[in-house]
């Protein structure tokens, strides 16, 4: 079952709570960093039964359960919403916000495109090195991807591989995410995210839409994961009256398991999974210090682990998913670590170019609705923006 170090957070909610100081999202140590590699790694895993041709693990030991990727990218997606959401009210200019969700975005995600089509792909492909090149589908992959516009096959590439010959099937949610950011700075532009109601409205027609158009000219992704991104953009704008405790988010969990095998699974860990994200980010702030201090390497763990895992499939076909896991983490984490060094962390630095316009977006704080963590001595912290994303 889906947990997060359950004796860790059960020792937590027994511990006395101190006096509250402020809501999560207020500039207060978190674990969101820690939190987002859990969910890359979850993806990591079930994409290892997948591209070896087996069904993956599901939350609710039923057919009808969550698989276990999905689940990690609707925490991703929660997360982002509560953040981005965050980042907006606190610099509400379009082009600083713009500007910041690209250099997020796309370094890891150009770096990545341009490895598995300009080098990999080569290297693997059946074809010889100047029909490879000279094939316009090497360049679709190259520019569709970079753009966000998903490309998944090269020529000749992954074509006897187990599942299939797609080379990152991990890249077509970063469009969806891409709309989830444009509809926060629609919202934030018409003021709608400073209206607590109306914003609420919003996102619930928005969820409507990608429910009616999930594709296509109108459509703006998956609504699931629109659904969790709502739903985490929600939580920080109620922040102040939401109450914080480790009984809701066990509970909201349970009642997801439970009715796992219902039309409603997924859309019901997309409330659950934020909640729960949100309140062990900022009731365990230090969960997963030892990897996150050094860097965030979520977003490249995520983009790289499927080009891996084909690779790995490519090379030995008989490849088992428990063979596949212990050989592709850390390779993949590696690739996550010289991206992040290599260009994320680098690119991220331009953004103290970028002029900041901030207002004050604090809320009227109840303190009886607050559960704060202890104060802790921490070397991080936290991450104070969504996935892909930065300050």
């Amino acid at each position: 079952m889906f947990t997060f170090e359950k004796a860790r957070i059960r020792g937590a909610y027994n511990r006395p709570m101190p006096a509250p100081t402020a809501p999560p999202g207020e500039g207060r140590a978190n674990s969101f960093d820690a939190l987002r590699l859990f969910g890359a790694a979850a993806v990591l895993v079930d994409h290892s039964f997948a591209l070896t041709g087996r069904h993956g693990p599901v939350v609710g030991g039923t057919p009808g359960g969550t698989a276990l990727g999905t689940l990690g990218v609707l925490m991703f997606f929660g997360i982002s919403g509560f953040l981005i959401t965050q980042s907006w009210l606190r610099a509400p200019r379009f082009w600083t916000f713009a500007a910041k969700r690209a250099l997020r975005l796309l370094p890891a995600l150009v770096l990545v495109v341009f490895v598995t089509a300009l080098v990999m792909g080569p290297l693997v492909t059946t074809l010889s090195a100047t029909h490879y090149f000279g094939s316009m589908t090497t360049w679709k992959y190259v520019v569709g991807n970079v753009v966000l516009k998903t490309e998944f096959f090269l020529p000749g590439v992954f074509k006897s591989n187990p599942a299939g010959s797609g080379i990152n099937g991990s890249l077509w949610t970063l469009p969806i995410e891409a709309h989830a950011y444009i509809i926060v700075a629609i919202l934030g532009l018409a003021t709608v995210l400073r209206r607590r109601l109306v914003a609420v409205g919003a996102f619930v027609a928005v969820v409507a839409i990608a429910t009616r158009f999930p594709n296509g000219v109108y459509g703006v992704g998956d609504p699931d994961f629109l659904a969790a991104f709502a739903w985490g953009a929600t939580l920080y704008l109620w922040r102040d009256t939401v109450t914080w405790n480790g009984g809701v988010a066990v509970t909201l969990l349970l009642v997801a398991v439970a009715l796992s095998d219902t039309s409603s699974a997924t859309l019901l860990m997309a409330i659950a999974l934020p909640y729960t994200a949100v309140f062990v980010a900022y009731r365990l702030p230090t969960l997963g210090q030892a990897v996150t201090k050094r860097g965030d390497y979520s977003y490249g763990l995520y983009v790289w682990a499927f080009p891996t895992q084909e690779l790995i499939a490519h090379l030995w076909h008989s490849v088992s998913p428990g063979e596949m896991i212990l050989l592709a983490t850390p390779a993949a984490f590696l690739m996550s670590v010289v991206s992040w060094h290599l260009v994320e962390h680098r690119a991220l630095q331009l953004k103290q170019r970028l002029p900041v316009a901030r207002l004050e977006g604090a809320l009227p704080i109840p303190a009886a609705q607050l559960v704060v963590v202890e104060s802790q001595e921490s070397t991080t912290q936290g991450s104070t923006e969504p996935w892909p994303g930065e300050t």
